[in-house]
């Protein structure tokens, strides 16, 4: 190593000594503000005091969950999850009428065909991309490269060839 290594090593290395991480986030991290706070949440705290200034009242809402499921048994969730009033559970009927049976804590529209998990899904994208391929041809073009000239050459190839094919690239 030369002399000139060593010193950027060490030029690089020991602000690092001097520097030091949380060693846990704050319980509310989430509400908290950049500037005010230091750390990167919502500024809900801000937002809560500005609603409340102008004499708001809180209300009561439902958010819906879009994941790939959830489980209305875990300890931070089974207290506060929503309940369908027109369901009945665990009677197998479908007591409201929307099509669903037992739709006690809403849905799972990514599950079987009771509401339960799936081990593989299918992402919307995917099911789309499926249903429009058979009546379309679509071509793909990769790039795989981290030299910046030969992507852009790769893209105006591809721009060539797309419209031979009568397809407009965008932009």
């Amino acid at each position: 190593m030369t002399f000139k290594q060593f010193a950027a090593v060490i030029a690089f290395c020991v602000p690092a000594l001097f520097l030091s991480a949380q060693s846990k986030a704050p319980e509310n991290w989430f509400t908290l503000d950049q500037k005010a706070d230091n750390v990167q949440g919502t500024s809900a705290n801000q937002a809560l005091a500005a609603l409340k200034a102008k004499g708001k009242k809180g209300q009561t809402i439902i958010v819906a969950v879009l994941d790939s499921g959830v489980d209305p048994l875990h300890e931070d969730l089974k207290d506060i999850m929503w309940v369908n009033p027109g369901e009945i559970p665990g009677n197998g009927k479908d007591d409201d009428g929307n099509g669903y049976v037992d739709d006690i804590h809403g849905w799972n529209f990514l599950g079987g065909p009771t509401g339960e998990n799936v081990h593989h899904e299918t992402l919307e994208l995917t099911r789309e991309y499926a249903r429009l391929s058979k009546n379309t041809k679509v071509p793909t073009v990769k790039i795989c490269t981290a030299k910046p000239k030969k992507s852009l050459h790769i893209i105006r190839k591809s721009r060539k060839i797309t419209r031979k094919l009568g397809h407009k690239p965008r932009p």
